[in-house]
């Protein structure tokens, strides 16, 4: 009986770690495709808007998502926190996306 109950448990464990190594797989495809289109868009920006006015247009409309999507986790019930040193890291990383931006940008303007 003990080792049933014993193998059901390892039976739930597992499946839940299959769950979630799908779910982890599936937003990495789907970033991985994100970042394909973001690269094309840039590629097909550079040349034809200047550097830093397309950095800035990219990172605007780029917010204006991620303030649907705020909206949308908030209408759906999403309890939201922010500890210091993660706002820290996420000011932070906000100034490297804009400077990875432009230089993105740059980098196919150039040549």
């Amino acid at each position: 009986m003990f080792l049933v109950k014993e193998l059901c448990n390892y039976s739930i464990e597992f499946r839940l770690e299959v769950e979630l190594v799908m779910n982890w797989t599936g937003w990495a495809l789907v970033t991985a495709g994100l970042y394909a289109l973001f690269d094309f868009c840039v590629k097909k920006t550079s040349g034809k808007v200047e550097d830093g006015l397309a950095g800035l247009i990219f990172n605007v409309v780029a917010a204006l998502v991620a303030a649907i999507f705020l909206f949308m986790e908030k209408q759906s019930g999403v309890k939201f926190f922010a500890a210091k040193e993660g706002l820290i890291f996420n000011v932070l990383g906000g100034i490297f996306v804009g400077l990875t931006t432009v230089t993105f940008i740059k980098m196919f303007s150039s040549g």
